[in-house]
């Protein structure tokens, strides 16, 4: 049962002239999602991208139950990790029971094996499509849709793009195994790609056209688009990605000891974390200097900090934010402006007139918005359908309203938000 449980205004009299906007109050309404048990296991904990549905396993001594809308199912041995749909009205759960595990999906038990590998099931943007991977005989393969693929010595979760009709994921051929992964590949819509000594990071496009990876042979890093190694000569490549335009490629890299941050056919030496402007016009990323780190936008430093990690810039492409750590104090940096003790996590208004972010402090953590207190909570939750801390944490439905969902006193709460310029 959904009930409101508080509605509070907080007025503000910080103004934000130096990047010219008004001063703001936050108008903010927790509605509970329901209380959770003392016996819940977090690492399986979910929040659908909705904001309105909770699942999550408990463990009371050796048995487990899965708990979703406050309808519960009992009768497991151990539930993985909980996962919805995008549209969030599907929700999967592996879980084991006499000594196998299968996939739960919509409440439907699937094909019992010896492991679920990663404990997880994905579902497709689309939300029609499933997949995982399973081990049976010290094997793996990759099911999707319910359809096994080849059977290797280890294989990733398969990664979807976005428009749902590519399936992507690294394994193993030839023997390979997870703790000696060469030969590998990256299969693509279950056809093998080219062998490599090791491989990280597939990501397709936004536009789903391309798929990037990092790959080594023979002690080489290369970055690979569309199967062709664009750029390489490198020690490391990680955090592969693409710019909103979908078709140029970002990445960390090393060389020579040297970290360098690439974006497209350009490097940018003793730098990470790169990012391009909406529009394409503008890069970002962050700089050593000896015994600090900057900003670099558009080839200016900001001020300098011990550690800096690149947000991304507004929606309009005029702003750049990012997290930064001086003095063992963490800020959020907006265009030079700093406001206290972010985390990261950092998200514009559609309007680009607005960030939001989780604020950590010594009794939990506070959602802010321009360094303005929305209120004070235990932990955040994530709303992204592939999880982890720095994935999605607001939804905005409106230029100047959103929601998060985190935890108070046990209670699961929706916390919307509307920001009243003033």
């Amino acid at each position: 049962m959904v009930c409101v449980v508080t509605m509070i205004a907080l007025t503000s009299t910080l103004s934000c002239a130096q990047r010219g906007r008004q001063r703001i109050r936050l108008e903010t309404r927790d509605v509970s999602l329901g209380r959770l048990p003392s016996d819940i296991v977090w690492e399986t904990i979910a929040v659908s991208p909705d904001g309105r549905r909770v699942g999550y396993g408990a463990r009371s001594g050796d048995e487990w139950r899965f708990v979703c809308d406050g309808d519960r199912r009992d009768g497991y041995d151990r539930i993985g990790v909980v996962y919805f749909s995008a549209n969030s009205r599907r929700v999967s759960y592996p879980a084991a029971r006499d000594g196998k595990e299968f996939v739960v999906v919509d409440g439907v038990e699937g094909r019992a094996y010896e492991r679920i590998a990663g404990a997880r099931a994905i579902f497709s943007p689309n939300s029609r499509r499933v997949a995982y991977v399973v081990v049976s005989g010290g094997q793996f393969s990759a099911v999707v849709d319910g359809e096994e693929g080849p059977w290797s010595g280890f294989a990733m979760t398969p990664i979807f793009s976005p428009d749902s009709t590519r399936t992507a994921y690294w394994a193993g051929r030839n023997g390979a195994t997870w703790k000696a992964r060469s030969p590998s590949t990256v299969v693509v819509n279950g056809r093998d790609g080219k062998l490599y000594d090791d491989i990280l990071n597939p990501t397709f496009s936004s536009d789903s056209t391309h798929l990037a990876y990092g790959a080594e042979r023979d002690g080489e890093w290369f970055l690979v688009v569309d199967a062709r190694e664009v750029n390489g000569g490198y020690e490391r490549v990680d955090h592969v990605g693409f710019a909103d335009d979908g078709a140029t490629a970002t990445c960390n890299a090393q060389r020579t000891g040297t970290p360098v941050a690439v974006v497209g056919d350009k490097e940018y030496p003793s730098a990470h974390s790169p990012k391009v402007s909406p529009d394409g016009r503008r890069v970002a990323y962050a700089a050593t200097r000896r015994d600090h780190q900057v900003a670099m936008v558009d080839g200016v430093s900001g001020p300098a900090y011990e550690h800096i990690r690149t947000q991304g810039f507004s929606p309009d492409s005029k702003h750049l934010a990012y997290s930064a750590v001086r003095g063992g104090r963490s800020f959020v940096v907006v265009d030079g402006r700093e406001y206290r003790g972010a985390t990261d996590h950092v998200v514009f208004s559609p309007d680009s007139k607005h960030v939001v972010y989780w604020a950590l402090t010594s009794a939990g953590f506070e959602l802010m918005v321009d360094g303005v207190s929305a209120g004070a909570y235990d932990r955040p939750l994530s709303l992204d359908v592939l999880r982890g801390f720095r994935g999605l944490q607001f939804v905005f439905d409106s230029a100047d309203s959103f929601y998060a969902v985190a935890v108070r006193n046990g209670h699961v709460l929706r916390t919307e938000v509307r920001i009243v310029e003033e």
